[in-house]
């Protein structure tokens, strides 16, 4: 940053741009370092805009000095101090010039772009006032309009505490409304920096006579009688003369025109001795032709001509004195007058109606002067109160939108919560039938294969039971034993298939051969209950001698029943081809 304090007061202007690059560069890690908080270090801000800044005419001495801010501020990587360099040169070019000139002009639009870069409001109140008051006080009153109107938007969002210097700019704020006649923009802008000013301090009492000036020229005389009081009461507690002296002076005034004469009088010897006292002329030579005046107007020559003596050596040949020049030569004619001195009277009287002529095309120039700033001011601040409606307008159309939009995303997440909520709800009973069929599988299973046992075991027993009863037949038709025969007789009827036993048998071998029967029922209606017992036993691969032991019949009525069958189902239904035909 000290290279860009270097480049600052060229005019080349590649290096202008390498200089805002550089300088946005700082702003941003600048800000990128500052605390969260964003509050101003106040102290040092206001420490940095009062940098001495009269160097006369020279701008180097200017650079120089000033320039420190700038070296500092690269130093301790401080925008904030690069914001006040900036004011500050800005100010100093202006001395330096003893006018409007484009190195100030330059300088203030540096402070401008890093305030809004900064976005502290508080800045740019401050950046905007000075501007304003830059202008104003070179009498560039048109120019300086839309700098304190939109100084004035700024103030409502302005944290007031963070704002530099507070009650000077408020005071700059006061000054140029009242310079444009409206003082009550001028009484609300010293009401506020009146809240921000030390207790019994000359600051507080500047305050309170600003107040009652502006309250005096809004034709408020009670109100401001009141506020000349409390800015006197504070100079005394504050003993500052100087400003015992300025505020008597204004109190004579209001005293004279009550008809405290006296009173009124001593007041303004007071404020003269004080003013001549700490080198404050302008005021002495104010209070000086106002006494002469009471002087005049209280037939006491003598001592109104003391004190209009006293008061030309003060007078400067500048425009702002054309008003003074005018009292000092009619109370010089009315003096001349009283002393019979008709050269000198009509001297003066011929200098009046010059001065008056003056003056009045003065006045009619300022009087349109301040008609047009008037009618600025109003188009100023219709079009920024237009700009902060439709700035409200927004607003509040983004409220709306962002609400509406906050409405659709909770309806939307309740929507996706409850679409989740019953997939969730859906994949948990998929899941819970799932495994009550894998379950009811697997409880199937053995039940299936319990039953396969059981169907298994009873083939098994069926087929030894049909050797059994073969060998006993056998031997039965050599031996004639009746003992022998009963046993064969009981074993036969123990190994036939009863309406009983068939039922039990039915429901197991189904279910071992997946309604294999039953299927076959469903599709020939015309089966019997003998024929599925046959088809049944033939799926168990028994012999026909073995069904026919089973179901009480001979071999040849095995054979026959089976012939039946094929005739009914005109189809093999069997597993092999030759199934029937076994044997």
């Amino acid at each position: 940053m000290s290279y860009i304090c270097n480049l600052l007061p060229m005019n080349n202007m590649p290096l202008r741009l390498l200089n805002r690059v550089l300088i946005y560069c700082s702003i941003i890690w600048s800000v990128s370092c500052s605390t969260p908080s964003g509050d101003l270090d106040l102290q040092a801000v206001q420490t940095a805009l009062e940098t001495p800044i009269d160097y006369g005419k020279d701008t180097a001495a200017l650079e120089q000095q000033v320039g420190t801010l700038c070296r500092q501020a690269e130093e301790e990587n401080d925008a904030l101090l690069l914001w006040a360099y900036y004011l500050r040169m800005a100010d100093g070019y202006s001395i330096a010039h003893d006018g409007v000139n484009d190195r100030s002009d330059a300088f203030f639009q540096e402070a401008q772009a890093l305030a809004a870069e900064i976005n502290r409001p508080a800045l740019l109140l401050v950046t905007n006032i000075r501007n304003g008051y830059y202008l104003f006080t070179y009498r560039k009153i048109s120019e300086a309009i839309p700098y304190f109107m939109y100084a004035s938007t700024l103030l409502d969002e302005s944290d007031l505490r963070q704002v530099p210097q507070l009650v000077r700019h408020m005071d700059y704020l006061a000054r140029f409304f009242s310079y444009i006649g409206d003082h009550k923009r001028a009484v609300a802008a010293v009401e506020r920096g009146l809240q921000f000013t030390s207790a019994s301090s000359r600051q507080e009492a500047e305050m309170y006579n600003a107040m009652a000036v502006y309250l005096k020229r809004d034709n408020k005389p009670e109100e401001a009688v009141g506020y000349f009081s409390k800015a006197l009461e504070v100079a005394r507690q504050a003993k500052d003369t100087v400003w015992v002296g300025i505020v008597l002076g204004n109190l004579a005034d209001m005293k004279y025109q009550n008809g405290e004469v006296e009173e009124a009088i001593t007041d303004l010897k007071q404020n003269i001795a004080y003013s001549i006292q700490y080198g404050e002329h302008l005021d002495a030579m104010r209070a000086l032709i106002n006494l002469s005046e009471m002087y005049v107007n209280e037939n006491r020559y003598v001592q109104a001509k003391d004190a209009v003596q006293q008061a030309i050596p003060y007078i400067e040949e500048k425009p702002y004195f054309l008003v003074y020049k005018l009292k000092v030569s009619k109370l010089l004619a009315k003096i001349a007058q009283y002393e019979g001195d008709w050269e000198v009277e009509l001297a003066q009287l011929n200098r009046v109606v010059r001065l008056q002529e003056a003056i009045a095309k003065r006045e009619d120039a300022e009087h349109l002067q301040r008609s047009y700033w008037r009618w600025k001011q109003e188009r100023d601040q219709n079009a920024l109160a237009a700009v902060a409606d439709l700035k409200r307008r927004n607003q509040i159309y983004l409220r709306v939108g962002l609400f509406i939009l906050f409405l659709m995303t909770v309806i939307g997440g309740l929507l996706i919560g409850r679409y989740r909520q019953r997939l969730r709800t859906r994949t948990l009973l998929l899941e819970k039938k799932r495994m009550e069929e894998t379950l009811e599988r697997q409880q199937m299973g053995e039940e299936i294969a319990v039953l396969r046992s059981s169907l298994d075991e009873f083939t098994n027993t069926l087929r030894i039971n049909d050797l059994v009863i073969q060998k006993l037949k056998e031997e039965n038709s050599t031996e004639k034993d009746n003992n022998f025969s009963e046993s064969l007789e009981n074993l036969l009827d123990s190994h036939l298939m009863t309406d009983t036993r068939w039922l039990k048998f039915k429901a197991i071998f189904d279910r071992v051969h997946h309604g294999y029967l039953a299927e076959l029922k469903r599709q020939h209606p015309q089966l019997t209950e003998n024929d599925l017992r046959i088809i049944a036993l033939q799926k168990l691969e028994l012999s026909n001698r073995s069904m026919g032991d089973i179901l009480g019949i001979s071999v040849d009525g095995v054979k026959k029943a089976k012939q039946r069958l094929k005739k009914k189902l005109d189809v093999d239904i069997y597993q092999d081809a030759d199934v029937l035909e076994r044997k």
